[in-house]
């Protein structure tokens, strides 16, 4: 049997590759689109959790409000006037721009429009409210609602401030501004420690400064009459000018995850997970204090009853001075996340089963001392909590934050604006019989 050589035009050309080289060519090319099609879609990710968090494309840059805290003799601390502050959470992105007198409002003058009903309206973070624009803020919206009365609402609202410093900002500041209303916005949860060393010490540490760096009074019996602390004024300026050089970023600072939106939310994420895993930082009973059911469980029951008996004689001191300047005199509670969202509600009973809490406690105790003195007190909670069973809401941040969201400072004008018309704490609107 013959056989004939092949012709060099039937043998395949070889041009340095094997079939088995090829097949890894094509599995590289396709790990390569792989991993760029999967940056991508996480580019877009983060974009769009950029955009629906800061409203921007831009690198998140973690800042704290606390920059604009200068030092003050008696109240401990104020806000810088003229001050800007840029803050940044995973809820928010807001600028905050204060007054030439360092508050969160517009540049007001002490002396009253004829015509005008002056609102002075003293609080912590929840009236500053950097966390929201100051056109969505409850001072700004509450001025609003009430335009048809002609009033004016001075915004005296300042972050970490307790009743006591409240006090003498209305005596040394909010007084000059000749209102007809002092209002007072209490947030119970931490009001009360603030009013309180030995409260505040069991959750800050002494030698925390907004322990040590606040004014603090006892009531004298003898003499029935208020007895007040300062802080020392240069440990207190030196702890406030530290501050300002360390605090330049909040909780994130150092965090290599801080650049990117999307990682920050899935470590929060975690970290709330995780929460109910670890040990707490703090006892419950001693963070929940105002709101157990059984008081029996108190872990500090006579610094809890002292810090009331002292709110009660400093908000009547306020009641007082307002009253001998010619304004009346009024509280409002703000509601706690605890005490109004049913989702928040559930993590804290799974991160702490078994214990049991009475979420209207504070604010009956506070109701309670304004019919002892005679000042009206707005409460607010059962109505949010109504309007969450509806549907409505969230009126908190839900991520990192606690305080208002614009819903929140929204629905809580609803109320107060119209808890004051029907309490005759502001005059009819123009024309109306």
């Amino acid at each position: 049997m013959s056989s004939t050589a092949p012709s060099p035009s039937d043998v395949p050309e070889v041009h340095g590759t094997t079939p088995a080289s090829s097949r890894a060519r094509q599995v590289l090319v396709s790990i390569a689109l792989l991993l760029g099609s999967t940056l991508f879609a996480l580019l877009l990710v983060e974009c769009g959790a950029r955009i629906l968090l800061y409203g921007s494309l831009s690198t998140p840059q973690f800042r704290d409000h606390k920059l604009l805290q200068i030092a003050h003799p008696k109240r401990g601390w104020q806000i810088m006037p003229n001050g800007e502050a840029f803050h940044q959470t995973l809820d928010y992105a807001i600028t905050t721009r204060t007054n030439s007198r360092g508050m969160n409002d517009d540049e007001v003058s002490y002396e009253k429009p004829p015509g005008t009903f002056r609102i002075v309206l003293l609080g912590d973070s929840f009236m500053f409210a950097r966390e929201v624009t100051r056109q969505q803020a409850l001072p700004y919206l509450l001025e609003q609602a009430l335009a048809a009365q002609q009033v004016e609402v001075i915004n005296l609202g300042t972050p970490g401030y307790g009743t006591i410093q409240q006090y003498f900002y209305l005596q040394e500041e909010g007084l000059k501004y000749a209102p007809d209303l002092v209002l007072v916005s209490m947030f119970l949860f931490n009001d009360l420690r603030d009013n309180a060393y030995d409260l505040n010490a069991r959750i800050w540490a002494p030698e925390y400064r907004l322990t040590w760096g606040r004014p603090y009074a006892k009531w004298n019996a003898e003499s029935g009459a208020l007895e007040f602390s300062f802080p020392d004024p240069e440990r207190n300026a030196q702890g406030i000018a530290e501050q300002v050089v360390k605090v330049t970023d909040t909780d994130h600072a150092g965090n290599p995850l801080a650049f990117s939106a999307m990682a920050m939310l899935v470590q929060t994420a975690a970290n709330k997970s995780m929460a109910r895993l670890r040990p707490p930082k703090h006892a419950p009973e001693d963070v929940y204090q105002p709101y157990l059911a059984d008081p029996s469980l108190d872990p500090a029951p006579a610094a809890l009853e002292e810090s009331w008996q002292i709110t009660g004689k400093v908000l009547g001191a306020m009641r007082d001075m307002s009253e001998a300047a010619g304004a009346a005199f009024a509280v409002f509670a703000i509601p706690t996340q605890l005490q109004t969202d049913p989702a928040y509600q559930e993590m804290i009973t799974a991160t702490y089963p078994g214990l049991e809490l009475d979420l209207d406690r504070p604010d009956r105790r506070l109701a309670q001392i304004g019919a002892a003195l005679e000042f009206p007190v707005i409460l607010f909670a059962d109505r949010f909590r109504e309007a969450a069973q509806a549907g409505e809401g969230p009126f908190h941040f839900q991520i990192e934050d606690v305080h208002f969201n614009a819903a929140g400072h929204a629905f809580a004008t609803k109320i107060l604006a119209q808890e004051l018309v029907d309490a005759g704490l502001v005059p009819p609107a123009s024309g109306a019989d």
